[in-house]
């Protein structure tokens, strides 16, 4: 018996030295894998966000893993044009992260786009990485100055913009380049500074820009105060819009293309090269002003303003669709907190639930949780399940969906999107759309 025991103990203690000798790094294969195709993957830039062809050669390309503020990455960052074939990876959900270059605080001419795209992997399959359009994601800004300000401004003129945590740029009277700004959670202001010699007397004027986002371009112009060099001091509770003077000499008026004020306005003058994303801001309402026939036009000091929504269209009008429809209808939503739940209901006068059950679809759902209208949403470009619970940025594409609309007729169809985030904070939007 004693033998027996003795010859089982050395044959194992054979064995284990056996597997050692062939391989001194060897480690028991667990995890379940599978391979992503990269040679398949094609990168664009929106039409929207550029005005000429961009080389997407050397855009950097990068494989993340987790969501919201976890995701970390797991393979790469790859130079577009020398990228691998293919990638082994472990078993589940990944984001391609593509990105045209590692982006600075503050830089100019160096427009930053980046764009994702979610992909799976399956056991012992070969998934295609297919296409990802990215979008202008940084903060663009130029200054100007009108021709009878330029003529009485000083060498020593300058306009400094300050955004984000770190990024300066200073424009001298000769600068014509645009700087680009880097947009970074909870710093969403931009402010810019005039100091100089005007008309032989020393100016300053500062002026500061609110709820900054993604996608906008600060076209910044100086000029006379009405061109009245004897103008007064400015009253800065009647006049706060960046407007300077003395009591004499010269007087400096600001204005920017994409002023945001205490009413919801949008700016729809496009430089050519622009980037078209309309900014929009949105103040969480207090709703025991809805009986108030005369409402206080300033904000109750306990209103937040939680979501900001920016769209390639004009989400406060009712659009036209033209039939064919050649435009891209993409709304962006930026969200203070963590988004929980992004609720959306079709009021359309002509797609009825048999319609859109045609198509995958229901009335009403949420992207947060569609359940079994995942596979439909998913078909139509829509964000879905991880790419909204817990996001800051959701982009909510229904280029797809609108084609639609034609075919039925002459109507009008809402799209009501119901936003809420992680400390109950809710907003409405409603997308309106008629067809003829």
């Amino acid at each position: 018996m004693k033998s027996n025991i003795f010859y089982t103990i050395t044959a194992a203690c054979a064995l284990a030295l056996s597997l050692g000798s062939c391989d001194d790094n060897w480690t028991p294969k667990l995890d379940k894998e599978g391979t992503l195709r990269l040679s398949s993957l094609g990168v664009t830039v929106s039409e929207e966000s550029r005005a000429t062809d961009i080389d997407t050669s050397s855009f950097l390309v990068e494989i993340l893993q987790g969501s919201g503020t976890t995701q970390e990455v797991v393979a790469g960052p790859y130079k577009y044009s020398e990228m691998p074939e293919v990638v082994t990876l472990n078993v589940g959900d990944y984001t391609l992260s593509v990105k045209s270059h590692e982006q600075e605080k503050a830089a100019w001419d160096a427009p930053y786009y980046e764009g994702t795209q979610a992909f799976s992997i399956t056991e012992n399959k070969v998934s295609n990485a297919g296409t990802v359009t990215c979008y202008f994601a940084n903060v663009k800004v130029t200054i100007r100055y009108t021709e009878d300000l330029y003529e009485v401004m000083g060498d020593d003129c300058t306009v400094t913009v300050v955004a984000n945590d770190d990024g300066n740029l200073t424009f001298t009277k000769s600068e014509v380049r645009s700087g680009y700004f880097e947009v970074v959670t909870n710093s969403n202001t931009l402010v810019a500074t005039f100091n100089g010699t005007v008309d032989g007397s020393s100016r300053s004027c500062s002026q500061t820009y609110t709820d900054v986002t993604a996608g906008q371009h600060y076209q910044i112009t100086y000029s006379l105060k009405n061109g009245n060099s004897d103008l007064p001091n400015p009253d800065p509770s009647t006049d706060p819009g960046g407007t300077v003077g003395t009591g004499t000499g010269v007087s400096i008026d600001v204005i920017a293309e994409t002023d945001v004020t205490d009413t919801i306005e949008v700016s729809q003058d496009i430089e050519t090269g622009g980037e078209v994303v309309i900014p929009v801001t949105r103040p969480k309402e207090d709703p025991e002003d809805d009986d108030d026939p005369n409402p206080d036009p300033t904000p109750d000091p306990g209103t937040t303003e939680y979501f900001t929504v920016t769209g390639t269209f004009d989400v406060d009008e009712t659009i036209e669709v033209a039939n064919p429809e050649t435009r891209e209808f993409v709304v962006y939503i930026t969200s203070e907190n963590p988004l929980t739940h992004l609720h959306v209901t079709i009021d359309s006068q002509t797609l009825t639930s048999d319609i859109l059950t045609g198509v995958g679809l229901t009335s009403e759902f949420d992207l947060a949780y569609p359940g079994q209208y995942e596979a439909g949403l998913q078909g139509l470009g829509l964000p879905t399940g991880e790419d909204v619970i817990g996001a800051t940025y959701v982009k909510f594409d229904i280029t797809q969906f609108i084609p639609l609309l034609n075919i039925y007729g002459a109507a009008n169809h809402n799209f009501i999107l119901d936003m809420e985030d992680d400390q109950n904070n809710e907003d409405t939007l409603t997308l309106k759309f008629h067809t003829n």
